[in-house]
């Protein structure tokens, strides 16, 4: 180790040289820096000014490309709602309805207020006009649209295409909005229509304002500016930085403005410079918005900008003035160069002094470090252990010095690896060599990982020995445990009937248990590595798989379906369920259970053959009820009705001709005649429960017209039909279940609702015939409405016959309504 210079050591070169020739030197660098600062600045000027309005540029595209996707984020908004949504029918129901305030209207407003509520879009308020303009319902209670709003709404409508309403005032406080027009359409099997519209109006302050008036860099004069054309006017659409108030309200012509967005009107914008509404020069750069009238304008004061220019000359002094620095300082060094040769020395100093510091410091971190190091001569005899491998022993480390390893710890292999070590010089690598210490064999079996480095001397011959170990028992065992839980895992799922495995999220196979492998004719360690999609025969086969995987990569959640495929030779129905499973890396793996359904798939096919034999089955016997029902109906009105009439005239005959001092056989010919006659009304009753003539004579309007005017007049309870103009065009059996649903559900108001009204509707829409029946009873609670509801049941099973649909909706205190659609038979 040395801690002095040697006598030979001087000064550098440098402090010898002569003090003119330094200054010399720095003149003539001096003038060649200066020289070359006012080159580049020249040369650079112009290119400076250009990345400047290459900057505008880029930040006027980068707003015009934002500005763009917040319009399509906000027409794809609109178009959602647009075609084929839960909403528009909803309001088309509502509308027919005549727009009650009942549930429906809240379901209404609540996906509206839904719409309203996502105020990352901007959305202020959403409102409902009707097919015809006129307005009906909003989010915020407003009462009408602008007649603009009403203009875009009739237009979207004509067209059904979402339509874009541009920068107004809306309202007495005049707040700026602006926003799209959206048609509802519904499809039903006459086509499309339209019913009405939805206006979303955009408050512009929410996202498109601070998207214009925010700049990336701190500036006191750039701005970006939205207008548009208005005539011979270019309108401001947004407000100032430099001037308040300004939005929908600053106009400059632009026949004679130098503006930038003027002069690109008039085509006179050849360069980037121009005047903006202040009148101060400015660079600028002009963009068109896409599928608006908009101009986005980008500028900058001429003279903020130049201010970089001016930066630049001041570099170029200061450069100068730092080389005169510089030759101010080689004359400093120059002076000092006398100390050098003390400084030399004193570095050095301080360099043996870092030496035996870090000699100390890896002295404490050998006798403090975990890792287990010993030091062996060639002979193997120890020279130096340190306090990790003493206390791993049991031995102070002194117990060790000058004692041959082998004879305290006698290993042959370990003595044949040590040797090959000396012999050869490579070192030796051993990981979880297990090993019991023979002074303490109460310890059992121990592991370690260690190596062995040989340290060569100076005639390459082996000198020493550096024994690394580390304890490794505790691993080793969390190992075997962690194999013996493996192969318990692989017992389980191999076990399993199921079909269990576990993939990446290439498709590939990690896992398979037993059932999996046998399933396709393989083993499980065959099946490892494999491409799932190899399993199947076709691409449409695998679709279905591979579309899961997707669903499960991308959400992170769960996804189960159905598959129909053909494995294993045989054609199989199959559960799958495929859960996630996040790997410590960041990707994701795949794990699947299958359960073969396909005893159950074809069961289930037979029993829903056996319900269609049913139910072709039902409609018939209720055809053949019907036709004999109506031919007992024939025959009791024809001869029984005949025989009664008969009856009565000759009683009627009779008591003419009973003389009247007989008045006793007077009353009881009297008797007899009022008993034909119940006789009649109550043969007349029988015949019309068993088939209404009415149906067949006058049709279901009339019917059902003549029905609730009796049920009105036998009950006492206030009943309101109301019928079509034109009799539905349907047949005998559909007209016949409807007259029935009818008569079961105002005798169910009678014996069961306690109601005071009952309102009767029969309407028919595109081919569907509607009818309801609602009462402002007691109603009932469906979820606990007993098991043998015969009636309702019949209902909805009379209607299911002639292929219709009965639904019965109640709540108690809320009344009952029933609901039938039934498609028109052709």
């Amino acid at each position: 180790m040395v801690f002095a210079s040697d006598s030979r050591d001087g000064p550098p070169p440098l402090y010898t040289m002569p003090i003119g020739l330094h200054l010399l030197l720095f003149a003539l660098f001096a003038c060649l820096i200066g020289l070359a600062g006012f080159g580049t600045f020249e040369q650079n000027k112009e290119s400076f000014t250009q990345e400047k309005i290459q900057e505008l540029g880029a930040i006027a595209d980068l707003k015009t490309a934002q500005i763009a996707a917040w319009q399509e984020a906000q027409r794809r908004r609109a178009e959602y709602y647009m075609h084929g949504s839960l909403l528009a029918v909803e309001v088309d129901l509502w509308l027919r309805e005549g727009m009650p305030d009942d549930d429906r209207k809240q379901r209404i407003l609540k996906v509206m207020a839904g719409i309203h509520l996502q105020e990352a879009q901007g959305c202020k308020d959403v409102s409902l006009l009707d097919a015809q303009g006129n307005f009906r319902i909003s989010t915020n209670g407003r009462s009408l649209a602008v007649e603009e709003d009403r203009e875009m709404a009739m237009a979207a409508m004509q067209s059904r295409k979402v339509l874009f309403i541009d920068f107004h005032r809306h309202g007495k406080d005049g707040a700026i909005e602006l926003g799209f027009a959206a048609p509802l359409v519904v499809a039903d099997k006459a086509g499309e229509r339209v019913v009405g519209a939805l206006l979303f109006s955009t408050d512009p302050d929410s996202f498109l304002f601070p998207l214009i008036q925010t700049w990336p860099t701190a500036s006191p004069s750039a701005e970006t500016v939205l207008v548009r054309r208005e005539g011979g006017n270019i309108l401001f659409l947004n407000e100032l930085r430099h001037r308040k108030g300004a939005a929908l309200s600053l106009r400059i012509p632009v026949a004679t403005s130098k503006l930038p967005p003027a002069l690109w009107l008039r085509g006179e914008f050849n360069t980037a410079e121009g005047a903006d509404y202040r009148g101060v020069p400015v660079v600028a750069v002009v963009r068109e918005i896409a599928g608006t009238p908009w101009l986005m304008v980008a500028k900058i004061d001429k003279a903020e900008l130049l201010a970089g220019i001016n930066t630049l000359e001041r570099w170029v002094a200061g450069l100068v003035f730092a080389f005169a620095a510089f030759g101010g300082a080689v004359f400093f060094l120059w002076f000092t160069g006398s100390q050098a040769r003390i400084e030399h020395l004193k570095a050095q100093r301080d360099a043996a002094e870092a030496l035996r510091e870090a000699h100390d410091q890896l002295e404490a971190m050998f006798s403090n470090i975990h890792t287990m190091v010993v030091y062996l001569d060639a002979d193997f005899n120890f020279i130096r252990v340190n306090q990790a491998y003493a206390r791993a022993c049991a031995h102070p480390p002194e117990f060790f010095i000058g004692k041959n390893h082998f004879a305290l710890y006698p290993h042959a292999e370990n003595q044949a690896i040590f040797r090959e070590v000396v012999e050869t010089g490579r070192p030796y690598v051993v990981f979880a060599k297990p090993f019991v210490f023979p002074d303490h064999p109460e310890w059992g079996v121990t592991y370690w990982d260690w190596t062995l480095h040989p340290i060569k001397g100076t005639g390459g011959k082996v000198e020493r020995l550096v024994f690394n170990l580390v304890d490794v028992t505790e691993r080793k065992r969390v190992e075997i445990e962690l194999e013996r839980q493996r192969a318990f895992l692989r017992q389980v799922i191999d076990t399993d009937p199921n079909y269990i495995f576990v993939k990446d999220s290439d498709g590939r196979f990690l896992l398979v248990n037993r059932a999996m492998a046998a399933l396709h004719g393989s083993t499980p360690q065959d099946m490892i590595g494999l491409d799932s999609g190899a399993l199947f025969q076709s691409k449409e086969e695998f679709e279905p798989h591979l579309r899961a995987d997707r669903e499960v990569i991308a959400t992170g959640r769960p996804f189960a379906f159905v598959a129909h495929n053909f494995l294993g030779g045989k054609e199989r129905w199959l559960t799958v369920a495929k859960v996630p499973m996040a790997q410590p890396d960041g990707t994701m793996h795949i794990l699947g259970v299958a359960m073969d359904i396909t005893e159950r798939h074809l069961a289930e096919e037979k029993l829903n053959e056996s319900n269609q034999e049913l139910q072709q089955l039902a409609t018939h016997l209720e055809v053949v009820r019907e036709e004999e029902q109506k031919r007992i109906a024939r025959e009791l009105h024809d001869e029984m009705g005949g025989v009664l009439a008969a009856l009565n005239i000759n009683v009627s005959l009779l008591a003419v001709d009973i003389p009247a001092e007989m008045p006793q056989l007077l009353a009881e010919v009297n008797k007899l005649e009022k008993l034909v006659a119940d006789g009649i009304k109550a043969m007349r009753h029988t015949v019309a429960a068993l088939r209404p003539s009415l149906l067949d004579e006058v049709g279901l309007n009339i019917a059902i017209e003549k029905y609730v005017q009796e049920f009105q007049r036998n009950t006492g309870i206030e009943c309101d039909a109301r019928l079509p103009d034109v009799e539905p065009a349907i047949d005998a059996n559909q007209a016949a279940t409807i007259y029935r649903i009818v008569q079961e559900s105002l005798t169910n108001v009678v014996k069961h609702a306690e109601a005071s009204k009952v309102n009767v509707t029969l309407s028919e829409w595109n081919g569907t015939l509607m009818l309801t029946v609602k009462d402002n009873g007691k109603g009932f609670d469906p979820a606990t409405r007993k098991a043998k509801s015969f009636g309702l049941i019949g209902m909805q099973e009379r209607a299911a016959l002639v292929g219709g649909k009965a639904e019965i909706s109640s709540a108690p205190g809320k009344g009952t309504t029933v609901r039938v659609s039934l498609v028109r038979a052709e």
